[in-house]
């Protein structure tokens, strides 16, 4: 069975917007900070009009 820190982070870009950003979340929730910040790093490429949830503005930073 794959859980969401197994699942490769350019595998988020095949799900919709919503379905993405709970990933991240999972992710993020989970301890995997560094897929987390590299899925919404790829999210805002894709999707840059998209607002970042307040939840998840800690990833944008360095």
């Amino acid at each position: 069975m794959r859980t969401d820190t197994l699942v490769p982070v350019a595998d988020d870009s095949l799900l919709s917007r919503e379905d993405w950003i709970e990933r991240i979340r999972t992710r993020y929730g989970l301890g995997d900070v560094l897929s987390a910040r590299r899925s919404l790093q790829l999210f805002v490429q894709m999707h840059p009009h998209d607002k970042v949830p307040d939840d998840l503005q800690p990833l944008l930073r360095p």
